[in-house]
């Protein structure tokens, strides 16, 4: 498994088969380097072998790949590291305390907010407009791939 990398493709380009990922795997430069390809999952999660670790190295810089003109994430499936998102994140609790509802599970790496814009509100504040609804953060999981949470935790206190 060396040398092996998963697509996740997005789930609106299903289904997805061997020749889509053709044209992206050239421009990338690894197609002459790939052993096998094959559909992991549902179509959208692809398993990809490669003959050396360098063309692997050189796929996962890429980061993503564009197949069927949708995003396809490059993953590197002995990453240690988890990302998603917690919704309805009140604007007042801090992203220590968030830091905090999740240690259990591992050392919080990055506690980030989100930015939008909305026409008339950007001369306010040019940088955009935190989200409340969302934060993202990374953690390396303490033996853990996957938890399920709760899908209501109280994090922070309401401010006085």
């Amino acid at each position: 498994m060396k040398t092996t990398v998963f697509h996740h493709c997005d789930f609106a380009g299903r289904p997805y088969r061997i020749q889509d990922f053709r044209e992206p795997l050239e421009t990338t430069g690894v197609l002459p380097f790939v052993a096998g390809i094959g559909s992991f999952q549902r179509s959208h999660v692809w398993m990809l072998k490669l003959k050396t670790a360098e063309a692997k190295e050189r796929l996962l810089a890429e980061g993503a790949l564009e197949v069927k003109k949708l995003y396809c994430a490059v993953i590197e499936h002995n990453k240690r590291e988890l990302a998603f998102k917690v919704h309805w994140v009140p604007i007042y609790v801090s992203n220590e305390s968030v830091q905090k509802a999740f240690e259990d599970f591992g050392a919080v790496t990055d506690v980030t907010r989100e930015q939008w814009n909305s026409p008339g509100l950007e001369d306010d504040n040019p940088a955009g407009l935190e989200n409340r609804e969302a934060m993202d953060f990374s953690q390396e999981p303490a033996g853990l791939i996957a938890v399920k949470r709760s899908h209501e935790e109280s994090v922070g206190e309401k401010p006085k």
